[in-house]
């Protein structure tokens, strides 16, 4: 009889998105139960702003600050900043 290899979990991981020069960069892609955390690194403020942020869009986040949260379904979220709609990023969750 063949032994099955043993399974192993993948922990749950921790993915920063910064936002810098009025850009959330490539797409990002997460495993569910992994949280993303987005940066402002630009001098201007922004938002995260999607059917997914609870309330629908996060507080105005002000350089150096930070928002983040925990993907517990698979798919693609796309995002904008609520602050400059023309900013848009994706984040894909795979299960």
């Amino acid at each position: 009889a063949q032994t099955q290899p043993p399974t192993t979990t993948v922990p749950p991981q921790t993915v920063r998105i910064h936002i810098n020069n009025f850009s959330f960069g490539a797409a990002q892609t997460v495993r569910v139960g992994d949280t993303v955390i987005w940066v402002n690194d630009d001098a201007s403020d922004h938002s995260i702003r999607g059917g997914f942020v609870p309330g629908g869009e996060s507080e105005r986040l002000r350089n150096g600050q930070e928002f983040q949260l925990t993907f517990k379904a698979s798919g693609t979220f796309n995002y904008e900043c609520g602050v400059h709609p023309g900013m848009m990023g994706t984040v894909v969750v795979k299960p």
